[in-house]
């Protein structure tokens, strides 16, 4: 048979045996081991790390080159040779990265909500399971108390029965 207990029934606890599991228990089981609910956590994560570096800058460039260099590698054999050096750093247009920036945002709170939605769905799932099952085990538990009170009944009337046609 299976030993649920409602965790909101103190009367059924104090009788509940050492092998049952309470709600609380079940829903921090399955909460604790559900990989969607891990993956939703790492997508979050992954959101909420991109906000940052979404309204950040591009990185600037550094340039450096030479131009007409003989075989030689002389810089000074040939008056042809160019030396360049060179800085540059791509400027957004105003707003642009503000706008990537809460648009990342927007989406690591969605995937936060999402993530809280899973949990809740979690829990929601696993209460309703074991208050199912515990409701059919009390179903069973006193289907079979009517069974053996059926049968009591009927040994009892069996005795009657003999008895008056003994007499």
């Amino acid at each position: 048979s299976c030993g649920l207990i409602c965790s909101s029934a103190p009367a059924l606890a104090q009788s509940a045996p050492s092998d049952t599991l309470s709600m609380d228990q079940v829903v921090r089981e399955v909460v604790h081991n559900n990989d969607r609910l891990k993956a939703a956590a790492f997508m979050e994560e992954a959101a909420r790390r991109e906000v940052g570096p979404a309204g950040a800058w591009d990185d600037p460039m550094l340039m450096l080159g030479v131009q007409n260099l003989p075989p030689s590698f002389r810089f000074d054999e040939e008056m042809m040779t160019m030396k360049m050096i060179g800085l540059s750093q791509r400027i957004p247009y105003a707003g642009d990265r503000g706008l990537q920036s809460d648009a990342k945002r927007a989406l690591a709170d969605a995937a936060r909500d999402e993530r809280e939605q899973t949990a809740l769905d979690l829990v929601a799932a696993a209460k309703t399971a074991y208050v199912e099952l515990y409701y059919h085990q009390r179903v069973i538990d006193d289907l079979e108390r009517q069974r053996e009170l059926a049968e009591q009944i009927a040994v009892s009337v069996r005795s009657r029965v003999e008895a008056n046609l003994a007499g």
